[in-house]
């Protein structure tokens, strides 16, 4: 009883914790003017997207979703951001030697690995939020009955491959040891998932083009999600993918501690 009683104390204390080192990484990307002048070109670009698919596109929200979200400018930002997100988070502390000072607070290493997780997530989703706008608001000035379906999927779809993403540069960033390596190396990783776009166009064998699709991020944005259809299978995918990067994130934390 005893133990039950003290569980629940236990676990608003980690929440506070991990609540307070989130403001601390939050804040941090806030005070940067990088990350304002690249959120600025980053909104600029989706804003020309928008006007040009509203002016020369198919006008419905269906296609117009269809095209921002399955276009080459969509996997470049897909593809850049995260690692720009999460290459100091880790490796910067780790050069400038604060890193140990954190260690050396009362917090766990999973509090710190879920607090910066989060931090670098949020920065993700505000990147994507002026597009999620764009289309409610055209949605709901359309005539008829306003098609919602192909939206919520594809902001579902969005906020698990920035789940996943950032998850990347997060374990990247504990890997290295200087912001540019663990940009390099998130850049590496992410091109496998990205890979498996090309990998399918090669393989012969039915089982593997299957495979590969379901599993193919740029597959599944072009064909699924844009169109209104979750694959439960992919959303396992991508949180397996995702828990196991912040799992190895954990255990560099660990080791780097008693290092």
């Amino acid at each position: 009883m005893k133990a039950a009683r003290e569980f629940p104390a236990a676990l608003r204390g980690s929440l506070y914790r991990v609540g307070v080192l989130f403001r601390r990484e939050l804040g941090a990307f806030l005070v940067s003017p990088g990350v304002y002048i690249i959120l600025f070109f980053v909104f600029a670009l989706q804003v020309g997207l928008f006007w040009a698919f509203f002016t020369f596109g198919r006008g419905d929200v269906r296609g117009m979703i269809g095209i921002f979200y399955n276009n080459v400018f969509f996997y470049l930002i897909m593809f850049f951001m995260p690692a720009v997100v999460t290459m100091r988070l880790f490796a910067e502390e780790k050069k400038k030697g604060t890193l140990e000072m954190l260690f050396a607070a009362p917090v766990a290493d999973l509090e710190v690995v879920l607090s910066k997780y989060l931090a670098a997530f949020a920065m993700m989703l505000v990147v994507w939020l002026p597009s999620a706008l764009f289309f409610w608001m055209f949605a709901t000035k359309a005539t008829g009955t306003p098609d919602w379906a192909p939206l919520y999927s594809s902001l579902a779809g969005v906020a698990l491959m920035c789940a996943l993403l950032v998850s990347i540069g997060l374990f990247s960033s504990a890997l290295a040891d200087d912001p540019l390596v663990a940009a390099v190396l998130t850049f590496m990783l992410t091109l496998v998932f990205f890979g498996m776009f090309f990998l399918r166009s090669i393989a012969s064998d039915p089982s593997q083009t299957h495979a590969l699709r379901i599993y193919n991020p740029v597959e599944q944005f072009g064909s699924d999600f844009t169109q209104g259809v979750i694959d439960t299978r992919v959303v396992f995918f991508y949180l397996t993918c995702t828990a196991v990067f912040l799992f190895g994130t954990h255990k560099l934390t660990e080791v780097r501690r008693w290092q």
